[in-house]
């Protein structure tokens, strides 16, 4: 009887081990399940660099880069405009806008995001109160300085805005970059800080962006090749995203685009 009661305590104690291992752990999948604010911030900015992955940080003569990266303002030869509306088969659409200024070393850039749901019937208690929709806004303005041929820098701001029925919210992040290239232009690997703000009152997505480009020039077929690798680190819960792309430009074809993104929080 003894053997047996000390069987059932044992079994007893598994169990409640197991019950309180079971409730520590949606507990912290509760806790960790905190949705970010401002989630337009995701979707990707640029036709270009959509095409490619959706991640042009190492992009740096590319406009369309200051979305990722602000030391990209510095690196961009020529000033240079970019203007995308983009459709969603829900009625959903997002514009984006960027426009880059260079000056004797250093460059200031101009970017914004513009994100709006369809009209949506607001009905509680069977009355219908009229129709709302979600509108999402961002303004950022970057600077960035060519510290050496090879080695550029940058610093950005942006300040975003988000409503909904009466409510109203917004704040300020804050970018940060660098783009490290062969004189060349040949290869570039470049690395920024995204959407970061320490003491904003909403929890926010910041990330780490990471990547390379490969260009090759090939004369004789009169055509450019650009291969695209990046990642990007959620840097609260360290979440990686990676993308890839190659694009071909030629004479006789404008542009040719492929792009893969692996997102490991998906898989």
């Amino acid at each position: 009887k003894k053997k047996f009661r000390s069987q059932k305590l044992e079994i007893r104690a598994q169990t409640n081990i197991l019950f309180l291992t079971l409730c520590f752990i949606f507990f912290a999948t509760f806790l960790s399940a905190k949705s970010y604010e401002f989630e337009f911030l995701n979707i990707p900015s640029g036709v270009r660099a959509t095409g490619l992955g959706g991640n042009f940080v190492s992009m740096e003569n590319s406009v369309e880069g200051l979305f990722y990266n602000p030391a990209i303002a510095g690196t961009i030869p020529f000033g240079e405009t970019m203007f995308a509306h983009h459709l969603y088969y829900n009625g959903s659409y997002v514009s984006q806008v960027a426009l880059n200024i260079p000056f004797n070393g250093f460059g200031v850039g101009l970017t914004g995001k513009y994100f709006a749901t369809p009209d949506i019937p607001w009905i509680q208690n069977y009355k219908n109160n009229g129709n709302y929709s979600l509108k999402s806004f961002y303004g950022g303005l970057q600077f960035g300085f060519r510290a050496t041929k090879w080695l550029g820098f940058g610093l950005g701001t942006k300040y975003v805005n988000e409503t909904m029925l009466t409510i109203s919210k917004n704040t300020m992040l804050y970018d940060a970059g660098f783009v490290l290239n062969t004189e060349n232009n040949m290869f570039s690997f470049s690395g920024s800080l995204e959407n970061y703000n320490s003491f904003s009152e909403y929890l926010v997505q910041s990330l780490y962006n990471f990547g390379f480009t490969i260009k090759l020039d090939l004369p004789q077929q009169a055509s450019k090749i650009n291969f695209i690798v990046s990642t990007s680190i959620d840097t609260k819960t360290s979440q990686q995203t990676y993308s890839f792309g190659i694009e071909h430009w030629g004479n006789d074809v404008l542009g040719l685009r492929v792009g893969y993104v692996y997102d490991m929080a998906k898989m």
